[in-house]
């Protein structure tokens, strides 16, 4: 008969590891098994599972009596190795990157600099409160080792901020405890820091962001009002719903839609000429390429010079409907190198042309007859790029893009 002298003993006895049946609940199954595993492979039990376990055994009392199992008693008191210590310290401190040891390929891409490292032995409520401030680092800027403890993030005044927040009573470095001050500072007297337009002018914006702001704006309102989200300033006005040029400007977000029922193409290419949003890219759907071509060609050409203009896709000559497009192009010149000279743009959606990421043409404006989602690198690029994207749509489609290269829901 075998020797009951430890908890793990007892454990192998409670599984049936010696012959004996026990009638187990089905709640302890799986964390029963769970500590036979971990003790299997040669890990001792920690002092908080020592208890857990004992604890789930003890509800085993009479089934050890009735198996008469001689020293169940003693060996719930007792463990067969000494008790595994854990780490259970838990601090957010400011590192170098080389003090980063990892043979993670992603630990190579991190940026250079400061990190801040959150350590913790592991919690499920602190992981959903870490989980919040992962969402705002970008993927070069946070790491984690798997199977670790450690968490480090490019240190930014905003991301300290929201870890201190969360994680108050932790031990932490004075230099975060002092930033989480002051960005605490800034958004209780928000008034006093944030690029505004005010009264008829501008407020907490430096002196070079301005002097762009206002050769782009000629102090026009509606100018000063769409130049709002590209160069990070709050801009308060109504929004006229049937005038386009206050639709645009007043926006909240990149995406427009500007109803087709409403807005004809004459008058959104009006409007985006008034408001000077060049460089402009125009996104084509591959099946009615002709079409759409001729019919953004025809606006644009009232105000910008063909040789200003590029279209930068071709259609396969078995595409009969499209093909004319090819004839069209040549016989408009619009095969134009395309450089910061360049004021419209024309690409297939299907597909990013290879020479827009070598090129020093860069939209501010993206524009589409459809709000159809377009390929995957099309959405980033202009998601990157456009802080205006028009569609001349009934309505928009599920998915949008947005400056990052995430997605957003517009209803």
């Amino acid at each position: 008969m075998q020797n009951i002298n430890t908890i793990e003993d007892l454990l192998d006895t409670v599984l049936g590891i010696h012959g004996h049946e026990f009638s187990l609940r089905s709640a302890d199954t799986q964390i029963l098994n769970s500590f036979y595993r971990q003790i299997g492979n040669g890990v001792a039990l920690t002092e908080r599972q020592f208890a857990l376990l004992k604890l789930k055994l003890e509800i085993y009392t009479s089934q050890f009596k009735e198996q008469e199992i001689d020293g169940w008693a003693g060996a719930l008191t007792t463990s067969r190795d000494s008790l595994r210590e854990i780490d259970r310290s838990k601090y957010i401190k400011l590192v170098k990157k080389d003090s980063i040891s990892s043979i993670n390929r992603e630990y190579k891409k991190l940026k250079d600099g400061i990190y801040i490292k959150v350590r913790f032995p592991f919690n499920k409520k602190h992981i959903v409160k870490l989980s919040e401030c992962t969402h705002f680092a970008r993927g070069n800027e946070y790491f984690h080792e798997k199977n670790s403890h450690e968490h480090y993030f490019y240190c930014t005044p905003g991301i300290a901020y929201m870890l201190v927040k969360r994680f108050p009573t932790w031990n932490i470095d004075k230099d975060l405890v002092d930033m989480h001050k002051d960005v605490e500072h800034v958004i209780k007297n928000n008034e006093s820091f944030i690029p505004s337009y005010v009264n008829g002018g501008f407020v907490n914006i430096a002196k070079s962001t301005l002097a762009l702001i206002n050769k782009e704006t000629f102090d026009n309102e509606y100018m000063i009002a769409d130049k709002s989200i590209r160069y990070g300033y709050t801009y308060h006005t109504e929004t006229d719903e049937d005038n386009l040029k206050s639709v645009i400007s007043s926006r909240i977000e990149p995406t427009i839609l500007a109803d087709v029922a409403k807005f004809d193409l004459d008058e959104v290419v009006q409007t985006i000429h008034a408001l000077d949003r060049y460089p402009l890219i125009v996104c084509i759907d591959a099946d009615n390429s002709y079409n759409q071509v001729q019919s953004f060609y025809t606006e644009f050409s009232k105000f910008i010079s063909d040789k200003h203009q590029s279209i930068l896709f071709r259609v396969e000559t078995a595409d009969k409907e499209n093909a004319p497009l090819n004839t069209f192009i040549k016989d408009n010149n619009l095969n134009n190198w395309v450089d910061n000279t360049t004021k419209v743009v024309y690409i297939n959606k299907s597909k990013l042309p290879k020479v827009l990421l070598s090129s020093n043409f860069t939209p501010t404006t993206a524009l589409s007859n459809t709000s159809l989602r377009p390929n995957r690198l099309v959405t980033d690029y202009i998601g990157f790029n456009c802080d205006l994207i028009v569609y001349n749509d009934e309505t928009l489609s599920n998915f949008q893009p947005r400056r990052g290269n995430k997605w957003q829901a517009v209803n």
